[in-house]
């Protein structure tokens, strides 16, 4: 009854819309906050601020940019979850541009004095302006913030196939006096890219932010972004990226996903072999700087480098999985080996049967095997952060998370999540630090990951994680019954070849957790937005072609589909 009562009062409210609406714009402006009332909304993560003032002109502060609230609407796509994203762009921008410049200087060096050898020393090289792309810009909050906080930048062209985005953006640019520095364009971001390449105009960062998957700009941002120059992309098809639907990720990435515990970083190197494979075609290879999985979306930050020698090297960083979707033992089989100055193929690694339980192992692949972050820029992330963390809302978050990613092992491609791990064999589960305990007196390094809570990374071999495992039920015994299933009992059955100490060493744990640093989102922070929508009469215009032309059109079609 009441929501009878709550439907009947909204089609009064509407009917009373249309009486008093002069025309479909305004019909629109006032039916919207019906709409809205229906829509789902995401919560902020608290760090932005909002400056108030009349209702046309509230502005949100974000960084050193201000967005005007008006244009944060169904009409334009502005998410405040992805504020850290946006944080961390600045700032691997800025610090990526500085080491661009440095490197850009000192081959102009060696270039002058060999000018000078062959008699031409007054000559000269234009300062360093850097051109960056943000090729889906929507409300041009990140272009804006691109402009203001990292010095180097001379251009952002800020790109947007919706014109309602782009006359945002010109707002927005207006709004925090940057318009000079932020050139808007309408147009198909692929179409764009392509073009810049072809006309040589290049871009020293491309940004792809899209919805979902970033291949379908893949091609046009490795052709249109400059040697040595930052590409950034971020896919939010995480679903894909998790191994849920095989086809989907194969169609996309050329690569298929497993059903592991280790599914966030299979996603991050997923779409790094992918990035890596696309650039070999083009004659380039991909230096990962630092790669991130964040909530919804993973997003990796790459140095493109031109070099037909250097692009071959990639097939020496792929590599297939052997995934055992019942204890989680996952294992690589790479694809090609070294031969003096050529590549084999490689042997097979390992019977078809999961060494610890004996179950068929599943085939997923081929990822990036190689290191996925960059450890001496991330600590230039930091430093850097330090020095000026005022701009940065989600300061806090960046700290604990460019921590964790320094404290990574670099030469792990997996880590082992131990709610999961311990749910293989009912077993309780062991303490976080009696765990790194047992790895340490082992001899093992071990480290965490960023991509998942309460997870390590290690260098202990995976039966010696199960040694580990199969010591610690010895000591806390699990029901009969449970140990009686064939499979645990496939698991639990050989005696373990070493004996753990769980004693806590004083070693055993991580600075991030220490220190007790803000390392993943707090509660309540939700991931995507929908697109943008829009009311009927607001979206494109319906094709101009007369009744004639169709008709005519579908006789020659009905034509040709009797012949």
């Amino acid at each position: 009854m009441i929501a009878c009562s709550s439907a009947l009062r909204t089609f009064r409210n509407i009917a009373g819309f249309c009486a008093v609406a002069s025309s479909q714009q305004e019909f629109s402006r006032l039916l919207r906050p019906c709409i809205k009332g229906t829509r789902r909304f995401f919560s902020s993560p608290g760090h932005m601020e909002v400056v108030e003032g009349e209702a046309d002109k509230t502005m949100i502060r974000e960084g050193k940019a201000v967005l005007a609230a008006g244009v944060a609407t169904d009409k334009v796509f502005y998410n405040p979850v992805q504020e850290f994203n946006r944080d961390l762009s600045c700032l691997v921008l800025s610090a990526f541009l500085d080491r661009f410049k440095i490197r850009l200087e000192e081959k102009q060096a060696k270039k002058q004095a060999r000018r000078a050898e062959n008699g031409n020393p007054n000559s000269e090289f234009p300062p360093f302006r850097a051109r960056v792309l943000d090729a889906m810009a929507a409300t041009g909050l990140r272009s804006c913030r691109y402009a203001l906080q990292s010095p180097l930048v001379a251009e952002v062209v800020a790109n947007d196939s919706d014109e309602t985005a782009c006359q945002a953006i010109r707002l927005n640019a207006e709004a925090n006096n940057c318009a000079d520095k932020v050139i808007v364009t309408h147009q198909d971001a692929r179409r764009l890219m392509i073009n810049s390449g072809f006309d040589e105009q290049w871009f020293h960062a491309v940004d792809l932010d899209p919805f979902g998957s970033a291949s379908p700009f893949v091609e046009g941002a490795l052709q249109c972004v400059a040697d040595g120059g930052l590409l950034m992309a971020t896919c939010t098809d995480t679903a894909i990226l998790c191994g849920n639907f095989a086809e989907a990720c194969y169609a996309r990435y050329g690569a298929t996903a497993v059903r592991n515990p280790a599914h966030h970083e299979i996603s991050l190197r997923i779409v790094l072999y992918y990035l890596a494979n696309r650039a070999m075609h083009h004659n380039k290879n991909i230096e990962p700087l630092i790669s991130v999985r964040e909530g919804h979306y993973v997003r990796v930050f790459l140095a493109v480098h031109r070099g037909a020698q250097e692009a071959k090297q990639v097939v020496m960083k792929a590599s297939y999985m052997k995934n055992c979707t019942v204890c989680h033992n996952i294992q690589l089989q790479p694809i090609c080996e070294p031969h003096k100055t050529a590549f084999y193929n490689a042997s097979l690694s390992g019977g078809s049967t999961c060494d610890i339980c004996g179950t068929v192992m599943k085939i997923g692949g081929p990822i990036w095997n190689a290191n996925i972050h960059d450890n001496a820029f991330v600590t230039i992330l930091l430093s850097n952060l330090d020095k000026d963390s005022s701009q940065y809302g989600t300061k806090d978050l960046l700290r604990g998370k460019l921590t964790m990613i320094q404290e990574e092992l670099p030469d792990q491609p997996f880590y082992i999540q131990s709610k999961d791990i311990f749910k293989v064999v009912h077993c309780l589960p062991i303490p976080s630090r009696n765990f790194f305990s047992a790895l340490h007196h082992a001899g093992y390094k071990y480290s965490p990951t960023h991509c998942e809570l309460d997870s390590i990374k290690t260098n202990a071999p995976f039966d010696v994680v199960w040694d580990i495992i199969r010591c610690w039920v010895k000591q806390n015994p699990i029901a009969e019954n449970r140990r009686s299933e064939p499979k645990i009992a496939r698991i639990l059955g050989p005696e373990p070849k070493i004996q753990a100490n769980f004693t806590l060493h004083p070693d055993a744990d991580f600075g991030s957790r220490k220190n007790k640093m803000l390392r993943f989102p707090t509660a309540g922070v939700k991931g995507p937005m929908a697109r943008p929508k829009r009311l009927p009469w607001e979206r494109s215009p319906p094709s101009t072609e007369d009744d004639t032309d169709a008709e005519v059109k579908k006789a020659k079609l009905d034509g040709n589909n009797g012949a």
